[in-house]
C-alpha cells in the first residue's frame, strides 16, 4: 500500500516569467504525518520520498535597464554573452537608473531618477504589456538613487548615496512607499547594490570600489577597487548574480559587462552589450539559495507483536528562506493492513488528501 501526503502552500511560482522560477515555489510547512499499521509483525523501514516542484539547478536571468537616451529594458543571456531588447517602446516615466527583480513572482521593479520618485512594475513574461506605475511614489524628500535590491526574502531596498536603506512596500494599499530603515555609511556614490543573503549585500559605487555591508547598517566594510582588463577605468553602473553565482557588474564607457572575482576584486570581461549603455544603467536578478529542506521520520519502537497499532511520525522541515511546494511519499509493505493517515500543518500551511 502506499500513502502519499501532498502538502502545497498558496500557489506554485507563476512560470512563464523566466525559466529559473521552478525553484520559486509556494508557501511550505511544517507538516506532521501520523501512520497507523495494524496486523503482521512488523520490522522494517518503509521508504519516504521527498518530491519537489523545482528543477535541479535553477537559472537567474538577468535584466538591465538602460536610461539617456535609451530607455529601454533588456534581459542578458549569460550563456551566450547576447542582450536583448524585451520590450519595444520607450518605458514610461522618464530616465531610470535602478532595476529590481521580486524573487516570488519575478516581475521587475524600476524607479524614475528623481526626487519622490515614481516606482513602476513590469511583468517581464508580457513583454508587449507596459511597465505599470505603483498607486504611490516613494515619498517627499526622498532622493533620486542608483541603487536598488530585493533580498531573497522579497524585501526591496532603495539606498540613496546618503545611505539610508529604505524598504519599498510592493503590494497592496502602500505599494511604492518608502519606509526609512538604517543608514549605510562610506559607500560613495553611483553603482548598485546586490544581495547575498537576507541581510547582507555587495555595493559597488560609480568609481569601482566594492563594500559589504548589512541592512543594520552602520560603517560598510571596503572591500577594495575593482580593476578592470587593459586598465580600463569605466563607470560602474549595475549589479547582478547570474545563474553560475558570478557576481556581474554593468559598465559605461565602454559599454561592457564583467564578472568579478569578489577574493581579488579583479574583473573579467564577459561580454559586451550590444545597445551600449545610457547615461544611466542598472541590473537585476533573483538572488535565491537553493531549498534547504530536512525530514526525519520516527516511531520510537524496535518491535511490535502480531496485530500492535504503530505509529510513524514524519516531520519536514522547511529552513529556506522562501516557500517551496512538496509532496512527501511514504510506502508502506502490502502485507499490512488498516493504514491510516493524518496531517498536522503548522501556520501557514496546508495539508492535502492523502491519494
Amino acid at each position: 500500500m502506499r500513502q502519499t501526503a501532498a502538502k502545497k502552500i498558496n500557489k506554485t511560482g507563476e512560470r512563464a516569467i523566466s525559466r529559473n522560477l521552478a525553484r520559486r515555489v509556494s508557501a511550505w510547512l511544517r507538516p506532521v504525518v501520523a501512520v497507523a499499521l495494524a496486523g503482521g509483525r512488523v520490522c522494517f523501514a518503509a521508504l519516504v520520498v521527498l518530491v519537489l516542484a523545482r528543477t535541479a539547478a535553477a537559472a537567474v536571468d538577468v535584466y538591465m535597464i538602460r536610461g539617456t537616451n535609451d530607455f529601454g529594458i533588456y534581459v542578458l543571456n549569460t550563456a551566450t554573452n547576447n542582450d536583448q531588447r524585451i520590450y519595444a517602446g520607450a518605458y514610461p516615466g522618464g530616465s531610470s537608473a535602478t532595476l529590481a527583480q521580486r524573487p516570488s513572482d519575478g516581475m521587475l521593479f524600476y524607479v524614475i531618477n528623481g526626487a519622490n520618485p515614481q516606482i513602476y512594475m513590469f511583468n517581464p513574461a508580457t513583454p508587449t504589456v507596459a511597465p505599470v506605475a505603483l498607486p504611490n511614489t516613494l515619498g517627499a524628500g526622498i532622493p533620486a538613487s542608483f541603487r536598488m535590491a530585493f533580498s531573497p526574502n522579497g524585501t526591496l531596498y532603495y539606498m540613496p548615496d546618503s545611505g539610508v536603506l529604505y524598504s519599498v512596500a510592493t503590494t497592496g494599499p502602500t505599494a511604492g512607499q518608502a519606509v526609512a530603515g538604517a543608514t549605510l555609511t562610506g559607500t560613495g556614490s553611483g553603482g548598485d547594490m546586490a544581495f547575498i543573503n537576507n541581510t547582507t549585500f555587495y555595493v559597488i559605487n560609480s568609481a569601482r570600489q566594492l563594500y559589504t555591508g548589512t541592512i543594520a547598517g552602520g560603517a560598510a566594510t571596503n572591500n577594495g577597487t575593482v580593476t578592470f582588463p587593459g586598465g580600463a577605468t569605466p563607470a560602474t553602473l549595475g549589479l547582478a548574480f547570474d545563474n553560475a553565482g558570478r557576481l556581474l557588474v554593468q559598465t559605461q564607457n565602454p559599454s561592457n559587462y564583467y564578472s568579478i572575482n569578489t577574493a581579488t576584486r579583479v574583473a573579467t570581461l564577459a561580454g559586451s552589450l550590444g545597445g551600449g549603455t545610457g547615461a544611466t544603467g542598472d541590473m537585476a536578478s533573483i538572488n535565491a539559495p537553493d531549498p534547504n529542506l530536512s525530514i526525519t521520520k520516527t516511531n520510537n519502537v524496535t518491535s511490535v507483536s502480531q496485530g500492535q497499532t504503530v505509529t510513524y511520525t514524519v516531520v519536514v522541515t522547511n529552513n529556506s528562506v522562501f516557500a517551496v511546494t512538496g509532496t512527501v511519499a511514504d510506502t508502506v509493505p502490502a502485507t499490512l493492513t488498516g493504514v491510516t493517515w493524518t496531517c498536522a500543518a503548522s501556520a501557514g500551511s496546508t495539508c492535502a488528501a492523502a491519494a
